[in-house]
């Protein structure tokens, strides 16, 4: 005995209708389709860098006002620092590391307008430290770079900290610790290090956006041959299927078309109603970016007609298949889908006490852009087939036709393969 049970597990969700929105469309206000456009409720506003050093670095007035008029050409850079000092009136105090030469114009300028000049000459940084300006290398492995960085709490505002951590450029995680308790990432890095990585937390870190997942598992069987091609007749009802092909599953993870996808489909259509195929699940579903979604089929079959003793229950034993997915919404648009646990586990040698559990599963991140659609195979699993047999006119006849119809079962290979397409869901303002 057994019975069929599909289960929708979701962060944040609305039904669909099962129909196939075309990219753009508008119902009741709301976009489908993969542009951005209008989708960030943040808006068009841009990260201010110079506003940002500005609040940061809170050079008091006075030092603000200081000009500064120097000129030197290929100087080693420990005594245009010198320099510097003796113009402005401030001392200069030059860590270890900090050579080379430089060359520079200027006349009356700002004090720090120069200090910046200077610095891009190579891989160090300055900062005001109340009495003096320190210069040192941008090392962490020198004891004078504690003295560069400075301290900043970056308040995660969608994503938990530790996920916008994982989406920084690798060079600069070390100066990052995430804590999601407090929803802040405290940074310690020289100011030029630190504005570059609050700007990319400003970009990573926007209002999470609504991704709809149209998604699919069926079994196919391994043998299924589709017929393809068409008579003269194309477009009426009279079309006749011509020639077999084999139907090809890629059984790696695969990105396909819009075309593909809705070829993909249709196909499996086919299948089902010939018996070659068996659709699981059809979900379409609304998730927040960064949230995940799990779709699950599970047969479960009923191993002895004795309850259990201690539940007073029946006894099932459970195969399943289905998988969880986290929609990322990159910058340009295209979505970043985490498959976690694809899985398709299948009984074997059942009796009325006990059955073999076998059991495969994958994990993958793909990369979707607009339009665009995955497809995961490649798990196989035997399925006993029950096909009903019968004679001819025979078995069509009331009463007596029972004693020519017969049902005989047949062992199949059947592969599992998931679907999805994701769109972006964009409420208009």
């Amino acid at each position: 005995m057994r019975k069929l049970i599909v289960v929708l597990v979701l962060a944040a969700s609305c039904a669909g209708t099962g129909k196939r929105e075309p990219v753009g469309a508008v119902k009741g206000g709301v976009t489908f389709g993969n542009s951005l456009a209008g989708c960030d409720a943040r808006g068009p506003s841009a990260f201010d860098r110079k506003g940002f050093l500005r609040d940061l670095t809170r050079y008091p007035k006075a030092l603000r006002n200081i000009k500064v008029s120097v000129e030197f050409v290929d100087l080693d850079i420990r005594e245009a620092l010198m320099e510097v000092s003796q113009s402005a009136t401030i001392p200069i105090v030059v860590g270890e590391g900090v050579s080379g030469v430089v060359s520079l114009k200027a006349s009356e300028r700002p004090l720090f307008d120069v200090m910046d000049m200077i610095v891009r000459a190579g891989s160090f940084d300055y900062k005001y430290m109340n009495e003096y300006i320190f210069v040192g290398m941008v090392d962490p492995g020198l004891s004078t770079w504690s003295k560069l960085a400075y301290p900043y709490a970056y308040k995660a505002k969608g994503l938990r900290p530790t996920e916008i951590k994982k989406l920084v450029n690798g060079v600069y995680q070390s100066y990052i610790e995430a804590d999601d308790g407090l929803r802040i990432l405290n940074i310690h890095a020289p100011k030029d290090v630190l504005v570059d990585i609050v700007e990319s937390l400003w970009a990573i870190d926007r209002t999470p956006q609504q991704v709809a997942l149209h998604m699919s598992i069926a079994e196919i069987s391994a043998t299924a041959q589709l017929a393809t091609g068409r008579n003269n007749l194309k477009g009426t009802a009279n079309d006749v299927l011509q020639t077999l092909a084999p139907i090809q599953i890629p059984s790696e993870p695969t990105v396909i078309s819009s075309i593909a996808y809705r070829t993909f489909l249709d196909t499996i259509s086919a299948l089902a109603v010939a018996g070659d195929a068996e659709v699981k699940a059809q979900p379409k579903v609304v998730v927040l970016e960064g949230q995940e979604a799990k779709v699950r089929a599970s047969e479960q079959h009923l191993l002895s007609m004795q309850n259990d003793a201690a539940t007073g229950k029946p006894i099932f034993l459970g195969a399943d298949v289905g998988f969880t997915i986290i929609p990322r919404v990159e910058a340009n648009g295209d979505i970043l889908l985490e498959i976690r646990e694809a899985k398709s586990s299948d009984l074997g040698n059942i009796s009325a006490q006990s059955a073999a559990l076998s059991e495969q599963s994958m994990s993958t991140t793909v990369r979707i852009g607009a339009g665009q659609s995955l497809l995961l195979g490649g798990m196989i699993k035997n399925k006993t087939k029950i096909i009903a047999t019968k004679v001819p006119l025979l078995g069509d006849i009331p009463l007596i036709g029972w004693f020519f119809k017969g049902k005989r079962k047949e062992d199949a290979k059947m592969e599992v393969v998931f679907s999805v397409r994701p769109e972006l869901v964009c409420r208009r303002s």
